[in-house]
């Protein structure tokens, strides 16, 4: 669907900002950011703009374009609470300028915002007062026709709000071929849908606010911790699924069944609606994920709350990996919030125990060698600022409120069985080739250290027919300070009684790995895996999650 007025392109604005190398664009956007948070109308002077060209290689007309888009860009920002990752795609920008812009606002945006959007209000907004339609539609035979498809026009007629004046009218006009018309057609009939499946309990003229609940937590919740995350999660992934809870899932005949968003993709139900979360069901076993963009600064603001620290740099507050087995009502989930709860010290019993908390902070390399001088101070936060965790997952136990309910509630976490025992995970059963039913990488957390290193989890897991293998990993490097890798592996075969984790913490100096001969550059510690080999355990936890 496209618009009389606009394109799908970039605009010469944003192509600007897509030109730019990442490293030199976060720089140019904090100048911008400090100039309007400063009540500047000349964001830059006649020097900086030249010597902004002469280090960017643009143009006079390059710099005007991108200082109109960062400033617009920033105001927008200031007026609705954060950055908008999906209005910045469809105007074109990359990915990786939308981070950069995402980053940039949420180390500095919070405290100009109020400045912005007082001093650089946005234009007044508008009301939608009338839509139209037109149809254009040539019959005949196609050598006789010039049309190649028929095509409609959706207008729709706007009026701002400018107080007390006359409201300005303006018209929009959407036009769509036929294919673009008819998936159209099928979103509304979706929606209608939805309006139409009002519970008899609600009262007369409800139908028009009525969505399932399912869909509307899962829209508007901030964030997810473990009193409503899975219990969220699993009724949307059942109220995607074509059997309700309690029957059985998965027979030889049917091994399993694609839930949410899976089922568009993967062509099940070609109308099915994009969604935010997808995943299986089979063999007893209910297995999904809610996958969505990093949580804008206000919801941050409750994770910081709930989780009691600064959150991370990038925190995706609404993802979760969930499985649950539905005879026990055994549910094992992995959520943001919970992860960085478990960055927070023992609290201290005394005041020498205190001391000790205080020491077990890491300096970045630099503050190691300025820890006496009398301007320094240490940081008072009671939590590993690295956001070293050693989160597990959460287990819990979920129960249907009645044999007949399709609810779902949250029991006690301590219902949940686990033992030591000395069984391992089967290495030769996963090497053993396997169509692999469903796989997804999870985000969770990640920051820059202040730019001293990377601070990263994050859950894998692949579902085969024998049976699903998670990898929850946090990793962590401190710039020429030590490196921590911590890995949950969880193995479940389907038919038996319980699964196997194991927990694996591994920890080294970086001066006790470049004595050992191994490189000093940070560019060769950027990735985990390719020296992982080369830590040493220092904690090993094997344990039995009982499914009864």
């Amino acid at each position: 669907m496209t618009s009389a007025t606009e394109t799908t392109r970039a605009t010469p604005s944003m192509q600007v900002l897509n030109r730019i190398a990442k490293d030199k664009i976060a720089q140019v956007l904090v100048h911008v950011l400090d100039r309007l948070g400063a009540k500047s109308e000349t964001v830059f002077s006649v020097e900086e703009a030249e010597q902004l060209q002469s280090m960017l290689g643009i143009s006079e007309y390059d710099v005007r374009d991108l200082t109109v888009a960062a400033s617009t860009i920033f105001r927008e920002a200031a007026a609705f609470g954060s950055i908008s990752r999906e209005a910045l795609a469809a105007q074109g920008l990359s990915v990786g300028v939308i981070n950069v812009l995402e980053k940039t606002w949420r180390k500095k945006g919070k405290a100009h915002a109020d400045v912005i959007a007082t001093t650089f209000p946005l234009q007044p907004s508008h009301t939608l007062t009338n839509t139209e339609w037109t149809l254009q539609v040539e019959l005949g035979q196609r050598y006789l026709s010039k049309q190649t498809s028929p095509a409609a026009i959706f207008q729709l007629d706007l009026a701002s709000n400018n107080g007390p004046t006359e409201p300005k009218k303006e018209k929009i006009a959407l036009e769509m071929n036929h294919t673009e018309l008819y998936t159209f057609f099928r979103q509304l009939n979706a929606i209608q849908s939805e309006l139409d499946r009002v519970p008899p309990e609600l009262p007369p003229g409800g139908t028009i606010l009525y969505f399932k609940l399912y869909y509307l937590e899962i829209m508007t919740e901030g964030f997810y911790s473990a009193e409503r995350g899975a219990s969220t999660l699993l009724r949307a992934l059942y109220a995607s699924s074509a059997s309700a809870p309690g029957t059985k899932s998965g027979d030889v005949a049917s091994p399993y069944e694609l839930l949410g968003d899976l089922k568009r993709q993967n062509g099940a139900d070609t109308n099915a609606e994009p969604v935010e979360f997808q995943g299986i069901r089979l063999r007893d076993w209910v297995i999904g994920c809610n996958k969505t963009h990093i949580t804008p600064i206000d919801d941050l603001d409750k994770i910081a709350e709930e989780a009691k620290m600064t959150p991370p740099e990038m925190v995706f507050g609404k993802n979760q990996l969930v499985f649950y087995h539905e005879p026990s009502g055994v549910c094992y989930n992995f959520l943001a919030v919970e992860a960085l709860k478990g960055a927070h010290f023992a609290p201290p019993e005394s005041d020498q125990a205190a001391d000790i908390v205080a020491q077990q902070q890491l300096k970045v390399s630099v503050a190691k060698h300025n820890t006496n001088k009398e301007d320094v101070k240490e940081l008072d936060i009671k939590y590993d600022w690295t956001y070293t965790t050693d989160y597990k997952g959460t287990l819990q136990r979920v129960v249907r409120q009645s044999s007949e309910s399709e609810e779902l509630a949250l029991e006690r976490v301590e219902d949940v069985q686990t033992e030591v025992t000395e069984e391992r995970i089967d290495l030769n059963k996963l090497r053993e080739r396997e169509p692999i039913l469903w796989f997804e990488d999870v985000g969770l957390y990640e920051d820059e250290l202040h730019d001293h290193g990377v601070s990263a989890m994050s859950v894998k897991v692949r579902v085969m027919p024998s049976g699903f293998y998670v990898l929850c990993r946090y990793w962590m490097r401190l710039d020429h300070v030590v490196v921590r890798l911590h890995d949950t592996r969880v193995h479940h075969l389907f038919g038996r009684d319980y699964m196997i984790r194991e927990y694996t913490r591994k920890e080294e100096q970086f001066e006790t790995l470049f004595a050992k001969g191994h490189p000093r550059g940070m560019a060769n510690y950027t990735n985990i895996d390719t020296f992982q080999q080369h830590l040493p355990i220092r904690e090993a936890v094997i344990e039995k999650i009982r499914l009864q």
